[in-house]
């Protein structure tokens, strides 16, 4: 669970720093984007290309959120977590009682359209693309506070899919280059696909 929350707060660190400014360069501002509401989400966590988590969920609103994660590197732990209101819970495999955890970081894995806001760097629109088999616009952010060399600790690239009839978000992705502990920099990433917006079907429940 440690390395889960760790990568969570580094996510937070990451998409909550910084004055919202929007992105600009090639092409003018951020495309009309709408928040979603209702969806459901899948997740992929890697680092250097190497899949470390996988995740599913849903949110019946921006501050209800079910999610599940899962642990591939060899731990094969499984976490669950719910936010609810503003208050945060979360539990890990067999275990049958909740303990609170730390909403932002918990926000930061579910990404919402306003968070592109916080980018500065250049926006480019790279055309159509089918994402579980609808159509989508693809735009990427290129860098961050002048930052534009992906080697570089710090560098990040954001690329993210409109639908271009009800503009929602049908996929986010964050790449980040940062620092290892034993030397050089490592590429990290999360990716969170959308589907079923609007469904309201999707309901979530306060642990007990």
């Amino acid at each position: 669970m440690r390395r889960l929350l760790c990568f969570a707060a580094l996510l937070a660190l990451v998409l909550l720093a910084g004055a919202p400014t929007p992105a600009t360069a090639q092409g003018g501002a951020l495309p009309p984007v709408r928040l979603i509401t209702a969806a459901r989400f899948e997740h992929v966590i890697t680092r250097d290309g190497r899949v470390i988590l996988v995740g599913q969920g849903y949110k019946e609103s921006r501050d209800r959120i079910y999610l599940v994660l899962k642990n591939i590197d060899g731990s094969d732990h499984t976490t669950e977590l719910v936010l609810y209101d503003g208050a945060a819970y979360v539990r890990q495999d067999d275990d049958r009682e909740w303990r609170t955890t730390n909403p932002g970081a918990f926000r930061a894995l579910v990404p919402t359209a306003d968070l592109l806001l916080l980018f500065d760097g250049p926006l480019t629109n790279l055309g159509p693309v089918t994402i579980g088999g609808a159509p989508t616009e693809h735009y990427q952010i290129w860098g961050d506070t002048g930052l534009s060399d992906p080697t570089q600790p710090g560098f990040t690239k954001i690329d993210f899919f409109v639908e271009p009839q009800q503009r929602y978000l049908y996929q986010f992705q964050l790449e980040r280059t940062v620092n290892r502990s034993s030397g050089g920099t490592q590429l990290t990433s999360l990716a969170v696909r959308y589907f079923d917006h609007d469904d309201p079907a999707l309901v979530v429940h306060p642990p007990r």
